[in-house]
């Protein structure tokens, strides 16, 4: 979620329908608390000793792939289409994989660590 300021997030939050009540709070966060926010869910999960690039990479493609409809329902409303830079589509969990690998040259058992987390229960 660092990768875009909190306006974006709380624009999203504002207009469009999302679909996660985990995303229904985190999106409307000021940057201070997505900040606390991130620092939380990075200390949470690396309680669990996962690798810090899979916990980032995992903090950074989350909203994207849950909450992909209202990202793309925003870029298209707003015009921008430079914000897919920093938003970009994520449909499937292996895209968000084969992404977060490549953006953080993920290994294999990082890339299923990954995978793991994506495909696993929201705890925020």
């Amino acid at each position: 979620m660092l990768s875009v300021v909190a306006s974006v997030w709380n624009e999203i939050a504002r207009t469009q329908i999302l679909q996660t009540d985990w995303a229904k709070e985190a999106f409307c966060l000021d940057q201070q608390g997505i900040n606390d926010f991130h620092s939380r869910e990075c200390e949470r999960l690396q309680a669990q000793h996962l690798d810090l690039d899979v916990i980032l990479a995992y903090l950074d493609l989350r909203p994207l792939l849950i909450e992909n409809v209202a990202i793309t329902n925003f870029v298209l409303m707003v015009g921008d289409l430079d914000l897919r830079q920093a938003l970009p589509e994520v449909v499937t969990v292996d895209e968000a994989v084969i992404l977060g690998s490549a953006d953080r040259c993920l290994s294999q058992s990082q890339a299923k660590q990954l995978r793991d987390l994506l495909c696993g229960p929201l705890k925020a």
